[in-house]
């Protein structure tokens, strides 16, 4: 093999976010109708201010669609719900990286 034909760093080309995030993702478990319930869920509860509950609901979500701007935030507004400002900070960026016209992350 030549180091002619060996690909140098600058032609390869980076990862996304979102790519390295959807290697991240474990077996979906939950169908697209039970998905958009758990999200509703989630919020609903981030409204009546039952930040467990609705914490358990988006990590699950993230966890299984860690591309998704949405359940990060919805991570992001639970652990702030629960006083975990430094926790919230670092899902909330991640939003914002994910979603950058969003004006709500």
């Amino acid at each position: 093999m030549s180091l002619n034909s060996i690909p140098s760093p600058a032609d390869a080309v980076p990862a996304t976010l979102q790519d390295n995030l959807r290697r991240m993702r474990l077996p979906k478990s939950l169908s697209q109708t039970s998905q958009e319930q758990a999200y509703a869920l989630g919020y609903g509860w981030l409204q009546s201010r039952e930040y467990d509950k609705a914490r358990a609901a988006f990590e699950t979500l993230w966890q299984q669609w860690p591309e998704e701007a949405r359940y990060a935030a919805g991570v992001g507004h639970s652990a702030l719900g629960q006083g975990q400002g430094d926790v919230a900070m670092a899902y909330f960026l991640l939003a914002v990286g994910l979603d950058e016209n969003n004006p709500g992350y």
